[in-house]
């Protein structure tokens, strides 16, 4: 997560996710780290194919809240994948 190309740390990220059913349910949450990154996607393959998509919700005290809706990685592209947003 960065804002004016300036990482941010230590902001709060929910994440949701929706099943191939439809279902919805928690999924993961936590803090960006010093380098604005939080690993929301990194977990077993067998738990990533189930997932449609994800609703990833993200705080930050000074600016505001943001909700992105974003769909599985690849499963080729693992297991190096991020929430990086430039707000």
């Amino acid at each position: 997560m960065t804002h004016n190309e300036k990482a941010l740390g230590e902001v709060y990220v929910k994440v949701f996710m929706q099943d191939n059913n439809g279902a919805e349910k928690f999924y993961r949450d936590g803090y960006t780290d010093i380098r604005g990154k939080f690993e929301y996607a990194n977990t077993s393959l067998d738990q990533l194919k189930k997932v449609r998509k994800f609703s990833i919700l993200v705080q930050s005290k000074s600016l505001g809240s943001q909700i992105k809706e974003v769909d599985p990685p690849k499963i080729d592209a693992m297991p190096a994948v991020s929430f990086n947003d430039t707000a």
